[in-house]
């Protein structure tokens, strides 16, 4: 990988009420801005541990949805870690959440 480049992105809606947290700013992390997905060959996305929180819990999960939606429409690659899982199949079917591998759709 080595003509590959990372950009690590934040939620902006994560950081709209407090600043910035060390250990984000630390990683030279952006802020996530859906106009600029037509740049990104694909998105790798992962959340902290915060699957014990309901979906409508979690104050960023809009920005997420309208993210995977972008790429959708974009038909960027996509791969999903963690909560970010989670998060790629919340508007499923499924009643509630569910841990394991899942084919698309």
């Amino acid at each position: 990988m080595p003509n590959e480049k990372l950009t690590f992105l934040y939620p902006r809606s994560h950081y709209l009420h407090r600043p910035v947290s060390t250990e984000v700013s630390a990683t030279s992390s952006e802020p996530l801005d859906i106009d600029r997905i037509k740049e990104f060959d694909g998105f790798i996305i992962t959340s902290a541990p915060i699957d014990h929180l309901a979906f409508h819990d979690v104050e960023y999960i809009e920005e997420i949805r309208c993210l995977i939606q972008e790429l959708d429409k974009q038909r960027k690659q996509q791969l999903y870690f963690c909560w970010g899982a989670m998060a790629a199949i919340a508007d499923s079917p499924f009643a509630k959440k569910y841990a394991g591998a899942f084919l698309p759709t």
